[in-house]
Parts: structure tokens; C-alpha cells; sequence
């Protein structure tokens, strides 16, 4: 799947034949894609006086970042949570513990909690 930028979609659906696997009867086609034709100027409007575009781009640009922001505070996050249950397991750790506080850790990377961690070792 991919973002299709706003020009690209100009005309889509406003042919009645583009809707004839989801509709089967012409009564039913024909004022869809007359209100997807409507749709299209609108957008064309969008596109001409508005900058839609540069808003498009200027949207994925914020998420993007926004994304790399989000992963890099949940990195810090299980870094600091990992870190922590050693110290919760210090003493008198045997091998099935040992083995234990290392799924303990992998169940943080899938995005559990300190809590629910610690509360999976012994």
C-alpha cells in the first residue's frame, strides 16, 4: 500500500464502468460517479488555489518525524526497562532464572511494561 498524492487520484471513480464490480446495475453506478465527478472539481480546487500538495507533503514530512520521535523515546524507554531487571534479580539468580529474566526481556520488546516483566521472574 502506498499514499497517493491528491493529483494522482483526479478522475478516479468517475467513470460508472469504475464501480461496476461493486455495483451491478447502471442505476446505482451512475450517480456515484456523477458525485465522484463533483468530488473531482472540488479537489482540483483544492489542488489550484489551496497548495494542497505542499500541505500533503508537508503532513507526511510531520508524521515521519513524529514516527522516528515516537521510536526513539520507546528505545530509551525499554533500554532503561532492561536495565532495570537485572538490578530486580540480582540476588541468588539461578540458571532457570537467569533463563527466565532473559524472556523477561523479551516480552519487553513486545511492548510490555517494567511491571509486567518483574512480574514474570521469580
Amino acid at each position: 500500500m502506498r499514499l497517493l498524492a491528491p493529483a494522482d487520484v483526479l478522475g478516479a471513480g468517475s467513470n460508472p464502468d469504475d464501480h461496476r464490480a461493486r455495483f451491478k446495475t447502471a442505476d446505482l453506478r451512475v450517480p456515484i460517479a456523477k458525485d465522484m465527478t463533483a468530488e473531482d472539481s472540488t479537489l482540483k480546487n483544492y489542488l489550484d488555489n489551496c497548495r494542497l500538495e505542499h500541505w500533503v507533503e508537508e503532513a507526511k514530512k510531520w508524521a515521519k518525524e513524529k514516527l522516528k520521535q515516537e521510536k526513539k523515546n520507546q528505545e530509551q524507554d525499554e533500554e532503561e526497562a532492561i536495565q532495570q531487571v537485572p538490578a530486580t534479580t540480582e540476588s541468588g539468580t539461578s540458571e532457570s532464572q537467569t533463563h527466565r529474566r532473559g524472556s523477561g526481556v523479551c516480552l519487553l520488546r513486545h511492548n510490555t511494561t517494567l511491571w509486567d516483566v518483574v512480574s514474570y521472574l521469580p
